[in-house]
């Protein structure tokens, strides 16, 4: 299937399809077309020559597999030392394939890398701060996010909320009024310790 009703490659930018998409209860119809959703491959590989360039290559590649990295994972403490949480192992199996096979990988394997990119990695670079190489973990898996969302493969959640930014600059659909009265009663409460403070 090229693009579902629910699960497409077009990010949402209208009201309509928002409320479209948080219809779908649970994102069970969403995850369902995703499923059947075809990769673009010539897509994925325009895009990996345009933007996969000296620095990434070179991260990914340089790579001595030492795992030092490991310790600073929590996904991987928290999992019992489980080895495919290694920060090295998660984007070696996810980008890494993405990059050898020049984008030509299965619906499969982008269900794979979405899984990994935003459920088993927070991109908060710890893994980074140890790395000898200073390889920065928390740029690759961003791009990786950014390969699986051109393609469709982002999650349900992830869609609503970059859907709500567009549509009311916010997720969680604060007005701009309700903005200012925000500020304006959170400078209001901290008057005590901040005498005179305003929020521009």
């Amino acid at each position: 299937m090229p693009e579902g009703i629910y699960c497409n490659r077009s990010p949402i930018n209208t009201k309509e399809q928002l409320d479209l998409l948080l219809s779908d209860t649970r994102g069970r119809q969403y995850y369902e077309e995703m499923k059947q959703l075809d990769v673009d491959v010539e897509k994925l590989q325009n895009t990996l020559q345009a933007t996969f360039k000296s620095r990434l290559r070179t991260w990914l590649e340089m790579c001595a597999h030492c795992g030092l990295c490991s310790d600073s994972c929590f996904f991987y403490l928290a999992n019992k030392k489980d080895p495919t949480q290694v920060p090295a192992y998660k984007i070696q199996s996810t980008l890494g394939v993405i990059v050898k096979r020049n984008g030509n990988v299965t619906n499969e394997h982008m269900r794979y890398c979405m899984d990994v990119a935003w459920g088993k990695c927070t991109c908060c670079n710890r893994c980074g701060s140890f790395c000898p190489y200073g390889i920065d973990m928390g740029v690759m898996f961003s791009y990786l996010r950014g390969l699986c969302f051109s393609q469709g493969f982002v999650p349900w959640e992830m869609k609503i909320g970059s859907g709500m930014h567009r549509i009311f600059r916010a997720q969680m659909d604060v007005t701009p009024g309700d903005w200012v009265e925000t500020c304006e009663w959170m400078a209001e409460e901290q008057q005590d310790e901040w005498p005179g403070l305003e929020i521009p």
